[in-house]
């Protein structure tokens, strides 16, 4: 969850940079994209030089993959890793995340890498189900 995005809208607008949601691509040809609604499928023609599609999100590891048949080649780098989008597509927090996490790790210590989680400032007790103290309590819910 990200609250980024009224700043981002805003910037946007500011640079002068014209958004089109609830729209997919329909047609391309030199110099213009189709779009159509989401749900009305309207047409919207507009002026394009350039499409990028940003799509089909598989895992693309060719890089890894080409550097790892070429260890020779490498200058001294000892290993290559996969991380983000090379093992599993994400979003760009992820990708953003996987190459944090990568270079905190980046000779570290097994032993002494903790895993990280994001917890609560106050911890409450749910009023949904009571606390159990023991299985024997659990199969008297039961």
């Amino acid at each position: 969850m990200s609250n980024e995005q009224p700043q981002i809208h805003r910037a946007l607008f500011a640079a002068g940079i014209a958004l089109h949601t609830l729209s997919r691509v329909t047609g391309f040809e030199a110099g213009e994209v189709t779009l159509a609604n989401q749900f009305t499928a309207a047409p919207t023609r507009l002026a394009c030089k350039s499409l990028v599609i940003v799509g089909a999100r598989f895992a693309s590891d060719s890089l890894y993959t080409a550097l790892s048949a070429r260890p020779q080649e490498l200058a001294g780098i000892q290993s290559v890793t996969r991380i983000g989008d090379a093992l599993a597509p994400g979003a760009i927090v992820h990708a953003v995340y996987s190459g944090h996490r990568y270079a905190r790790e980046l000779d570290a210590d097994p032993a002494i890498l903790s895993y990280r989680r994001d917890a609560p400032l106050g911890r409450q007790r749910s009023t949904v189900m009571p606390r159990i103290a023991a299985n024997e309590d659990l199969e008297k819910l039961l």
